[in-house]
C-alpha cells in the first residue's frame, strides 16, 4: 500500500477485538483477586506480628517481676547485714536469727568469711561444719567492690542443688567482713513470678548465663508459636517464652486461600467466554463503519450503512458531519493563509519596536539600582563612621579624665616626697581610685564587646531582687518607689551574679534619671518558653526556657527614632556629665555573652519597660569562687616563684609585689628564658606567667613544665579576658588572674594555688 507521497507503506495486520475485551477481562479480574490474595497475607502478617508483640511484652512484664524479686532478696540480705551480733561477732547468735530469718521463706541464707569459707547454712541447719569451703561465687567481688551481686543458676556442692545467689557484703569497722548470700532454687524464683492463674498455654523457661534451662512453667508438648526473650538488668539470667502456633487462625486462613483461588478461576473463565461474544458482535459492526471510512476518504461522498448498534450508526451519522466540515474548512484555510502572510510581513518591524522600548526601560533601571547602592553604601558608612567618632571620643574624654587624676596625683606625691613634707598617702590612694577607674571602664568596655570572662552560676533572680531592694531604693531616692511583683514558681538562672547586679543598677539609674518628678519603677519576675513560632514574633529570640526580668518606670520615655540606638556605646540623651553611654551597651553585651536577649518599648510620656530574657539554668556545674578581701600577710615565706612577663614594666611591678607579700622572687621576660631558669634552679615552687607572649604562650610554657615538673603550681595573668576563652584555661578550671589587679587580689590568688592540688 502507498501513502500520500507515494512511498510504500507496511502495515503490520491487527489483533482481533475480542483480544482486547479478554485482555480488559482479565485487567479487571485478575488485579482483584491478587489485592485480595496480598490481604490476607497482610493479615496472616499482622496477627503474627501482635502475637509476637503480645509474647515479647509478656517477657519483658516478667523480667521486670524477675528483677523485682531479686531486689528483694539483696534487702533482705542487706538488712541482716547489718545485725549487731555480726558486728560484735557473734555467730551463734546470728544463726538462731538466720534460722528464724527463712522460716516459712522459699529461700535459704549462707554466711561466708572474707576467705570464702562457709560459716552458716540455714538450707543444711547444723550439718555443715564451720569453715566449710564452697559458697557464693562472687565472694571476691563483693569483698573487693562492697556492692551486691546476683549469680547465675550454679550446683552447690554442698546442698546437692541448683541455686541463685544473692551475695551482699557485711561491713565491720569499715571493711568487709562477711559475705552474706540469699539462695533460691530457680524453680521457685520462676514460680514466684508466674502466678497459678496465668495462661498455662505458654512455655515460660529461666534460662541461665550459658544459654541452660534451669527451670520452666508452662505444657511440655513443643512450642511452634512466637518465641520472645528478656534479659535481667541485675543478673546473666534471662526469661525464654514460647507460645501456641494459631491453628484455628490457620485453618481459617488456608480455607480463604483455597476459595479465593476458585472465585479468580471461575471469574476468569466465564469473562473469557463474554469478551468472545462481544468481540465477535463488535467485528461485524466494525466491518461495515470501516467501508464507510474508505469510501469518505476517495472522491466521492460516503455511502454510509445503518448499523443495528447505536454507537456504531451515530459514528456513521458523525463521518457524514464530518464530510461537510471539511469542504468549510478548506475554504477557511485559505483565507487564513493570506492573513497569515501580511501579518508576518508586518511582525517584524511591531517586534523591534517593542524591543528598544524594553532595552531602555531596563537601562533606566540599572542606573537607578546602581545609585540607590551607591546611596546606601554611603550612608552605611557614614553611620559607621559616627559610631567610631563616638566609641573613640568616649573612651579618650573617660580615659583622659582617669589619667588626669592618676597623673596629678602621683605627680604631687613625688613633690611632697621630695620635699619631706605632707602626707602622700591620699594622693596615692587618689591615684590608685582613678586606675580603679581606668580597669572599670575597661570591663565595661569587654562587656559591651562581649569579651569578658564570667562566671556563670545558678542564682534565683527573685532573691536576688530581695538582696538589692533597699540599695535598690536608696540608691533612686524618695521620690521613686520600687515595685516589686515577683513570680512564685520562678526557674533559676544561669548569670555571672556581679554582672547582674551592676545591670539592675544601671536599669535603675536609667530610670531614674527618665523620672524627675518621681515615679514608679516596677521589676517582674517570670518564666517564658519561646517556641520556633513565637521565636519569630519576639524578634529572633532562640527557642527555649527563659526567665524574664522586666523593668519599667513611668518617666517620659524615648523618642522612636533614637530608640534604635539606645544600646550603642557612649549614646546618651541625658545632658553632659549626667551619663557615659555605656549602661544599656554594657547590659546588652553582658546579656548576648550569657545568650541572653535584651528588648526595650518605649512611648513617649508613658515609660520604658526593659525586658531581660535569661536562659533557665539547666543544672551545669559551676564553680564559685571567692575573693573576700582580707589583711595582707607580707611575712616571710620560704617559697620561691618564677615571674614570666614579656613587658619589661608590668614584670617589674608583679616582681616587686609579689616581693612585697613575703615571696622570693626570680623572673623571665620570655618563657625560652623560664625553661632555661627551670633547668639551672630546682628550687621554683610556682610559676605566675603571662597568656600571650612571643614564641611561646603560657599555656604551651605550663605544657612543657608539666612534663618534667608536675607538681609545679602554675597562675596565669592577662590583659584580655578572650585571651583566656581561646586558650581553654577557663573551662579547665585553671586559675587566671585579670589585669589590672591589686596586691590583695595578687596574695588571694597565690594562697588559692598554693593551697590547692598541683596544676
Amino acid at each position: 500500500m502507498r501513502d500520500g507521497f507515494g512511498a510504500m507503506v507496511v502495515r503490520r495486520p491487527g489483533q482481533p477485538i475480542w483480544r482486547y475485551v479478554a485482555m480488559l477481562c482479565l485487567g479487571t479480574v485478575l488485579p482483584t483477586i491478587l489485592c485480595s490474595a496480598l490481604l490476607l497475607h497482610q493479615l496472616v502478617a499482622d496477627q503474627q506480628s501482635q502475637t509476637a508483640s503480645r509474647a515479647q511484652g509478656a517477657a519483658d512484664r516478667l523480667m521486670v517481676l524477675l528483677d523485682g524479686k531479686l531486689s528483694s532478696l539483696v534487702a533482705v540480705g542487706q538488712a541482716l547485714s547489718t545485725s549487731p551480733l555480726l558486728e560484735n561477732g557473734d555467730l551463734a547468735g546470728f544463726r538462731s536469727q538466720a534460722l528464724r530469718a527463712v522460716q516459712g521463706q522459699e529461700y535459704g541464707l549462707v554466711l561466708q568469711d572474707a576467705d570464702g569459707r562457709r560459716l552458716l547454712d540455714t538450707r543444711l541447719g547444723n550439718a555443715l561444719p564451720q569453715g566449710a569451703a564452697g559458697g557464693s561465687p562472687h565472694v571476691n567481688d563483693v569483698t573487693s567492690s562492697g556492692r551486691p551481686r546476683v549469680s547465675t543458676v550454679l550446683r552447690d556442692g554442698a546442698s546437692r542443688q541448683n541455686l541463685v545467689w544473692v551475695s551482699v557484703p557485711v561491713f565491720s569497722r569499715g571493711r568487709v567482713e562477711y559475705v552474706l548470700s540469699t539462695t533460691l532454687q530457680p524453680s521457685r524464683l520462676l514460680a514466684s513470678i508466674t502466678p497459678p492463674n496465668s495462661d498455662r498455654t505458654w512455655l515460660v523457661q529461666l534460662v541461665d548465663g550459658a544459654g541452660r534451662i534451669a527451670s520452666a512453667v508452662g505444657p511440655t508438648v513443643p512450642r511452634e508459636g512466637p518465641h520472645a526473650t528478656a534479659m535481667s538488668r541485675m543478673s546473666p539470667l534471662r526469661i525464654a517464652l514460647r507460645g501456641p502456633r494459631s491453628g484455628a487462625f490457620s485453618k481459617a486462613t488456608d480455607r480463604a486461600r483455597d476459595r479465593i483461588i476458585a472465585f479468580g478461576l471461575a471469574t476468569t473463565l466465564f469473562g473469557l467466554f463474554a469478551a468472545a461474544l462481544l468481540g465477535r458482535a463488535m467485528s461485524r459492526s466494525l466491518k461495515r463503519m470501516r467501508e464507510s471510512a474508505e469510501a469518505l476518504s476517495g472522491s466521492g461522498d460516503p455511502v454510509l450503512g445503518r448499523s443495528a448498534i447505536r454507537e456504531i450508526r451515530e459514528v456513521e451519522d458523525a463521518l457524514e458531519k464530518v464530510s461537510l466540515l471539511l469542504r468549510e474548512q478548506a475554504a477557511q484555510r485559505d483565507q487564513h493563509a493570506a492573513d497569515l502572510a501580511h501579518l508576518n510581513e508586518t511582525l517584524e518591524a511591531r517586534v523591534a519596536e517593542e524591543t528598544r522600548e524594553l532595552a531602555h526601560a531596563n537601562m533606566r533601571l540599572e542606573n537607578e539600582a546602581k545609585e540607590r547602592e551607591a546611596v546606601e553604601a554611603q550612608l552605611r558608612q557614614m553611620q559607621k563612621l559616627e559610631a567610631v567618632g563616638l566609641l573613640t571620643g568616649g573612651i579618650a574624654h573617660d580615659f583622659n579624665n582617669m589619667l588626669a587624676v592618676i597623673i596629678g596625683s602621683v605627680e604631687l606625691a613625688v613633690r611632697k616626697q621630695e620635699q619631706g613634707t605632707g602626707d602622700v598617702r591620699r594622693l596615692l590612694t587618689d591615684a590608685l581610685s582613678g586606675a580603679e577607674s581606668a580597669a572599670a571602664l575597661t570591663r565595661q568596655l569587654l562587656a559591651f564587646g562581649r569579651q569578658q570572662s564570667l562566671s556563670p552560676q545558678r542564682i534565683d533572680l527573685n532573691d536576688l531582687l530581695f538582696s538589692m531592694r533597699d540599695m535598690l531604693q536608696r540608691t533612686l531616692g524618695e521620690k521613686v518607689r520600687v515595685d516589686l511583683r515577683l513570680a512564685g514558681d520562678l526557674w533559676p538562672s544561669c548569670l555571672d551574679r556581679s554582672q547582674m547586679e551592676s545591670s539592675l543598677v544601671n536599669l535603675a539609674i536609667n530610670a531614674r534619671d527618665a523620672m524627675p518628678g518621681g515615679g514608679t519603677l516596677r521589676v517582674e519576675t517570670a518564666n517564658v518558653t519561646v517556641d520556633d513560632e513565637a521565636s519569630a514574633a519576639r524578634e529572633r529570640i532562640a527557642a527555649g526556657d527563659y526567665t524574664v526580668l522586666t523593668v519599667s518606670d513611668t518617666g517620659t520615655g524615648i523618642p522612636a527614632d533614637l530608640l534604635h540606638r539606645v544600646i550603642d556605646p557612649f549614646f546618651t540623651t541625658k545632658e553632659v556629665g549626667k551619663g557615659s553611654g555605656l549602661g544599656l551597651s554594657q547590659v546588652h553585651g553582658f546579656l548576648r555573652q550569657s545568650n541572653g536577649y535584651l528588648r526595650i518599648d518605649s512611648k513617649q510620656g508613658v515609660g520604658t519597660s526593659v525586658r531581660l530574657y535569661v536562659p533557665r539554668y539547666e543544672a551545669m556545674r559551676f564553680e564559685e569562687a571567692s575573693a573576700a578581701f582580707r589583711e595582707l600577710d607580707t611575712a616571710d615565706k620560704e617559697r620561691t616563684v618564677l615571674v614570666v612577663e614579656d613587658n619589661d614594666a608590668v614584670r617589674e611591678a608583679s616582681v616587686r609585689g609579689i616581693r612585697e607579700l613575703g615571696y622570693n622572687v626570680i623572673h623571665a621576660s620570655s618563657a625560652e628564658e623560664a625553661l632555661q631558669r627551670l633547668a639551672s634552679t630546682s628550687r621554683v615552687d610556682l610559676l605566675f606567667t603571662d597568656v600571650v607572649m612571643p614564641g611561646m604562650n603560657g599555656r604551651e610554657l605550663a605544657e612543657a613544665v608539666s612534663k618534667t615538673r608536675p607538681d609545679l603550681k602554675v597562675v596565669y595573668a592577662t590583659g584580655y579576658s578572650r585571651n583566656v576563652a581561646l586558650s581553654g584555661l577557663v573551662e579547665n578550671g585553671r586559675p587566671v588572674l585579670e589585669k589590672p589587679f591589686t596586691l590583695n587580689q595578687l596574695a588571694t590568688f597565690l594562697d588559692q594555688a598554693f593551697e590547692a592540688k598541683a596544676a
